[in-house]
């Protein structure tokens, strides 16, 4: 270390946690943290509700579209059947997800990736955070007093 200070991360988390290489953003910054939740909701969402061929339900009441382009032109637009495809991916209906719309579960799966991704690194940062504030590791010993 050369005694510069650390430049913001790029998603304005501040200057990276110890042991994140330069340039990362911190896994505990507040936008990878609502990446994170966003992620998750999203994937949750995929096996709250319930698919249907036309819309997506929630306790058996349908959902009515919110696609402005297909509300005023009755047309579909690229993104129609998105939502019912990541709806049939979270019930495991990966066929049907393909053919209501076959970048549904492409999307799903990176959707599904990151949040893995991004959960382990905030578990890591967490670890990492607590050890260096002097916390001892799970099944480590505890520190002679």
């Amino acid at each position: 270390m050369t005694g510069e200070p650390c430049a913001p991360t790029p998603h304005g988390g501040g200057p990276p946690a110890a042991g994140t290489p330069r340039g990362h953003p911190d896994p505990l910054s507040v936008s990878e943290l609502v990446l994170l939740a966003g992620f998750l909701a999203l994937l949750g969402a995929s096996v709250i509700l319930g698919p249907g061929e036309d819309s997506v339900r929630i306790l058996g009441v349908r959902i009515p579209s919110f696609c402005l382009f297909y509300n005023l032109t009755g047309l579909h637009c690229p993104g129609c059947g998105l939502t019912r495809s990541f709806v049939f991916m979270g019930h495991g209906q990966v066929l049907d997800a393909f053919r209501i719309h076959p970048l549904g579960p492409i999307l799903y799966l990176v959707v599904l990736e990151q949040a893995g991704v991004r959960s382990w690194q905030s578990i890591r940062a967490l670890r990492a955070r607590r050890l260096r504030d002097g916390a001892t590791p799970p099944g480590a010993p505890a520190p002679p007093s």
